[in-house]
């Protein structure tokens, strides 16, 4: 029998956590409830965990709070927006200064078991950031190719995306390429 359980607990900052059981009855930290004002958040807005969003209702805005010190919050602008960038074969670099974007290569023809790398120029990449990329390929005519990640590598206002065709078809000239991707640094 499941038990209806929600507790609140407070970290060493004095911010609000939610406890819950799960399905299985195990103790689970809630996701933060978002804080709706008409204002954004400051670097005094400190009273709350790492994660939570702050919806600023009069202009539609929404900040992540990403970092806490014992003097200051840092909240960072969450965007609606992606950043879209083409290249057209035989460049397979692009800039694109924005958290999320997608670059789309066109005309690749890239040899089964072959290996493609884009060098994507990024104003928020750094050496240690975390970039999460997808990678997915459409073809005029190879039905059997298939482009995979195998290695992203982040560095100081850029990140290398190697990806290798694992199918058995290469691409073909007609192909297109997309590169999704998210700097979480």
């Amino acid at each position: 029998m499941a038990r209806a359980y929600i507790s609140f607990i407070r970290d060493e900052q004095m911010a609000k956590i939610i406890q819950a059981y799960d399905v299985n009855e195990q103790i689970i930290t809630l996701p933060p409830t978002p804080i709706t004002e008409t204002r954004n958040p400051t670097t005094a807005d400190r009273n709350y965990v790492i994660g939570t969003l702050w919806v600023n209702t009069s202009t539609a805005s929404t900040f992540c709070l990403s970092k806490l010190t014992q003097s200051a919050a840092t909240w960072n602008a969450v965007s609606a927006s992606i950043a879209t960038s083409t290249v057209v074969n035989p460049t397979v670099n692009g800039t694109i200064n924005s958290r999320m974007g997608q670059l789309v290569m066109t005309g690749n023809t890239t040899a089964a078991a072959g290996t493609l790398t884009t060098v994507i120029t990024n104003s928020f990449s750094t050496a240690t950031s975390y970039i999460l990329a997808t990678a997915a390929n459409t073809n005029a005519a190879a039905e059997a190719s298939r482009m995979t990640i195998i290695q992203v590598k982040p560095t100081a206002g850029s990140f290398t995306v190697v990806m290798v065709n694992d199918g058995a078809d290469a691409l073909d000239a007609g192909s297109t390429v997309y590169v999704n991707f998210w700097v979480l640094n």
